[in-house]
């Protein structure tokens, strides 16, 4: 017998929009606390903070992601399929999310 997956391995548009809008604006304090040293550990109230403030801000920026990814999926639909046009827009915001990854990972240590 065969099970489904019910909820597993599930994709929400717009979510890789959301974690490329949240994660540069966590980034840049996470670094200047490092910086000065004053992480204690995974229990410092900073680090939870900063989680929290993370979570947050990844909720508040779902809603644009989503207006993004039904711009892009509106955009491909030149192409007259759905399905393709759906596709193309994910894989847009994949090539967006890995972008920001890159910048973050490049960029962000050349300037501090």
């Amino acid at each position: 017998m065969r099970k489904r997956l019910k909820g597993r391995n599930r994709y929400f548009p717009g979510s890789l929009y959301a974690m490329a809008f949240t994660l540069p604006i966590l980034i840049i304090p996470l670094i200047f606390i490092a910086k000065k040293g004053e992480l204690s550990g995974r229990t410092d109230p900073k680090v939870i903070f900063i989680t929290l403030a993370f979570i947050v801000l990844y909720v508040i920026f779902i809603k644009p992601g989503k207006k993004i990814f039904k711009i892009t999926e509106n955009k491909f639909m030149s192409c007259g399929n759905f399905e393709k046009a759906h596709k193309k827009a994910i894989i847009t915001e994949f090539i967006a999310f890995f972008g920001c990854i890159l910048l973050i990972m490049f960029i962000f240590p050349m300037i501090l």
